[in-house]
């Protein structure tokens, strides 16, 4: 089960952000509305097939980076739960947004520390490294761990044999 889809991509973020970040250099950005209805599977029907094109080419941009952050993301849980994940937590939604976005964003100007899609792509892969290393939890669905320092407890009927017992033996 993915992550985020492309229809979450089309709620979450600004569709004509998306077309601009998103449509190959050598095409006319796709129209906001256009990328909205491809990003959720709407009907395109009033659009020219050049706009349709760009918009597809847009859409397989955002499903490359859908795809390999998912990949991203399965290879900090694997160790730690069953995947896919069913159903994926709220919180990790959230993250994996944010990764997606700061890879669409690709190339920027200025200082990493001020910028803020770069600021939450690093909280997001630290959040994925404390889930992998048990600090932090995606909910209810956790795998229980044993503490490693926990006291044994054992409640067991007293010895059936002891040396007297098997003196004869």
């Amino acid at each position: 089960m993915a992550y985020l889809t492309a229809a979450d991509i089309a709620v979450l973020r600004d569709p004509e952000k998306v077309a601009q970040l998103c449509t190959p250099s050598h095409l006319a950005v796709v129209p906001a509305e256009l990328m909205r209805l491809t990003l959720t599977g709407g009907a395109r029907a009033g659009y020219p097939t050049d706009a349709i094109d760009a918009a597809d080419a847009a859409f397989a941009t955002v499903s490359a980076e859908l795809a390999a952050t998912e990949q991203l993301v399965d290879g900090y849980l694997a160790g730690r739960y069953v995947l896919p994940l069913s159903p994926v937590p709220g919180v990790l939604k959230g993250w994996v947004l944010d990764i997606v976005w700061f890879r669409l964003l690709g190339d920027r100007i200025g200082k990493p520390s001020e910028d803020s899609a770069a600021l939450r792509y690093r909280d997001a892969l630290r959040f994925l490294e404390q889930v992998r290393d048990g600090k932090l939890s995606l909910g209810a669905s956790d795998p229980v761990v044993n503490d490693v320092d926990s006291e044994i407890l054992i409640d067991a009927p007293g010895r059936s044999f002891t040396q007297t017992t098997l003196a004869d033996y």
